[in-house]
C-alpha cells in the first residue's frame, strides 16, 4: 500500500512540473516548462533515482498558489554549478495564511520559505533527469 502512495505521489509530482499547453509540432516528445532566474525554460523529464551528493540541482513543484504557477528550479544552462538536469525534487507549499505570488526564481522561493510563507518538502522518490532547453 505505502509503495502504490509513492508512485501515486511520483506520478502526481511529474505531473505538476511539466504541466504546461505543448504546442502540435512533429516533435513526438512533450514538453513542459520551469522557471529558471526570472525565464522560462522547456523540459522534459524522465523518472531517475538521483543520489544524494551526486551533483543534483533542486527543483520545486508547487502544490498550490497562483494559475500559472510553473516549477522553479535552482540552477539553469550556463551558470556556474548547473549539473546538466539532474533534479532533486522538492514540493512548495504556500501556508493557509500567506498570499500566494508568481515565484520564478529559487532566491525568491528561499526567501519565502525563510518568512514562513512556503513550506518546502523534499520528494526523494519523485527525482528526474531532464535538461533545460531555451523556452524558443
Amino acid at each position: 500500500m505505502r509503495r502504490l502512495a509513492v508512485y501515486l505521489t511520483l506520478a502526481t509530482l511529474l505531473l505538476a512540473i511539466f504541466a504546461a499547453p505543448v504546442a502540435a509540432s512533429a516533435n513526438p516528445q512533450p514538453f513542459g516548462m520551469v522557471y529558471a532566474n526570472g525565464e522560462t525554460y522547456r523540459t522534459f523529464g524522465v523518472p531517475a533515482n538521483v543520489p544524494a551528493g551526486t551533483g543534483t540541482d533542486n527543483i520545486a513543484a508547487f502544490t498550490n498558489g497562483v494559475e500559472g504557477q510553473l516549477s522553479v528550479s535552482e540552477a539553469a544552462p550556463g551558470e556556474p554549478g548547473y549539473n546538466g538536469g539532474r533534479w532533486a525534487v522538492h514540493t512548495a507549499t504556500w501556508s493557509a495564511t500567506a498570499t500566494p505570488i508568481l515565484v520564478t526564481d529559487w532566491q525568491t522561493l528561499q526567501q519565502l520559505v525563510a518568512d514562513g510563507d512556503i513550506v518546502l518538502a523534499r520528494m526523494p522518490a519523485a527525482d528526474f533527469r531532464c535538461p533545460l532547453l531555451p523556452a524558443g
